[in-house]
C-alpha cells in the first residue's frame, strides 16, 4: 500500500505536510449475476496532514472532475517540478516517500471520511482532526504512532480493526472517545492483530 514517509517525532519547530494523492482515481469491483467482474469509476481524493497537530486536509475529487486523459512525467520528475512550483516559497523542501508509511488512503474505511468523499458533488476541501483530542493526554509522537496502528490495520484487515475500536466514535470524532487505559488496551490488541496478519503473511 503505498503512503508517505514517517519522519522522526523530532520536528525541530517545522511544520511538515504529508500529500497523498493516491486515492484521486479510484475505482469499484462489482461482481455481476453472471459471475462477472465489473469495474465503476468513484470520486477520488486528496489527503493533506499535519502530523504534530492531527490536522487533515480532505480534498474531494468527483468523478465528473475527473481528466479523461492524464499526461504523466518520466519517473523521478515530479519531484523538481513540484520544487519549481515552490520557487516562491524556499523553505519548503519536497521530499519523496521512504520505506516507513504513513496510510493515509486507508481512511477512506472510516465511515465519516468515506460519506464526505462519496457524497461530494463539487471539488470541496474539508478540515478534520485525525488525532480527535488525544493530543490532551499524550504527544503527538505517540498520537501518530497510535494513528499509523490503526490505518495499518484497517488497510489489511477492515472487519477486524473495526471491531477493536469500540465503542463507535461520537460526533465530530473518527475515533471512539475512551480513556487512556483503555487506549492501551486497543492499542495492544491492534498490535497482537498486526503481528497475526504479518504471521500468516510469511
Amino acid at each position: 500500500m503505498e503512503g508517505l514517509q514517517l519522519h522522526s517525532p523530532d520536528y525541530n519547530n517545522q511544520i511538515i505536510w504529508y500529500v497523498d494523492d493516491t486515492s484521486i482515481f479510484r475505482a469499484t469491483v462489482d461482481k455481476t449475476a453472471n459471475g462477472r467482474l465489473t469495474a465503476k469509476r468513484v470520486n477520488g481524493v486528496v489527503f493533506t496532514f499535519n502530523p504534530r497537530t492531527g490536522q487533515l486536509f480532505l480534498q474531494s475529487v468527483p468523478l465528473h472532475e475527473h481528466a479523461a486523459q492524464a499526461v504523466l512525467n518520466p519517473s523521478g520528475m515530479l519531484k523538481p517540478l513540484l520544487e519549481a512550483r515552490l520557487q516562491d516559497a524556499p523553505n519548503v523542501a519536497v521530499s519523496a516517500g521512504g520505506e516507513q508509511m504513513v496510510p493515509l488512503s486507508a481512511l477512506l474505511k472510516v465511515p465519516t471520511i468515506n460519506d464526505l468523499v462519496v457524497e461530494a458533488k463539487e471539488t470541496r476541501t474539508f478540515v478534520l482532526n485525525a488525532y480527535d483530542d488525544w493530543l490532551d493526554s499524550v504527544s503527538c509522537s505517540a498520537a501518530l504512532s497510535r494513528l499509523c496502528l490503526i490505518l495499518r490495520n484497517l488497510h489489511a484487515d477492515n472487519e477486524r480493526a473495526n471491531g477493536l475500536l469500540r465503542p463507535a466514535a461520537e460526533p465530530h470524532h473518527l475515533w471512539p472517545s475512551i480513556t487512556l487505559d483503555q487506549w492501551v488496551t486497543a492499542e495492544f490488541a491492534l498490535e497482537h492483530l498486526e503481528h497475526n496478519q504479518r504471521s500468516m503473511a510469511t
